[in-house]
């Protein structure tokens, strides 16, 4: 089969900071959530301020929204760290690597020295960061394309190939 786009980029700290911070700052559920804690929070603190005897149930609110921020903040940096580390472990302190080239058909991976193959049938959608096109599998594997890494091809004709296969695009091309 001919290759339609071949992309390369090197994977670092930067890359899991793009990627993880979309997953846990930009989703619309993720969105969604921070807005229902923060009208949750005003509405209580409102309360506290209209109604005497109800300042005691603003604690709770506060501990909530303090706590629930917190588990997000460490998760995100928890999933940054983690990828960071494994990575170094894998390629032994070197730098990664990551080449990847797309055909009609499959998308072909080549890291740490392996080679993997993945049907495009199985790619269930896809999410734009900043500087990463990322395609998540509906084995939730997740495979990342750098915007700026492409050898063959560009990133709109990347993009138009995944709306043309029938490949959900969530997040804004920027």
């Amino acid at each position: 089969m001919e290759t339609r786009f071949e992309n390369e980029y090197i994977r670092d700290k930067q890359t899991a900071k793009d990627v993880y911070g979309y997953w846990y700052f930009k989703r619309p559920i993720m969105i969604a959530c921070y807005i229902v804690l923060g009208i949750w929070a005003v509405i209580y603190s409102m309360g506290a301020m209209l109604i005497p005897g109800f300042a005691s149930d603003n604690f709770v609110v506060a501990f909530v929204v303090t706590a629930s921020m917190s588990i997000i903040l460490f998760a995100y940096y928890n999933q940054v760290n983690g990828m960071v580390k494994r990575d170094m472990e894998l390629a032994r302190g070197r730098e990664i690597l990551c080449k990847s080239t797309v055909t009609d058909s499959e998308i072909n991976f080549s890291n740490f020295g392996n080679e993997v193959s993945i049907s495009i049938d199985s790619i269930k959608y896809a999410f734009i960061t900043n500087q990463y096109i990322a395609l998540v599998t509906k084995a939730k594997l997740m495979c990342m394309f750098k915007k700026d890494g492409f050898t063959v091809g560009d990133t709109d004709s990347f993009i138009a190939f995944l709306r043309e296969k029938g490949i959900k695009i969530k997040g804004k091309k920027k």
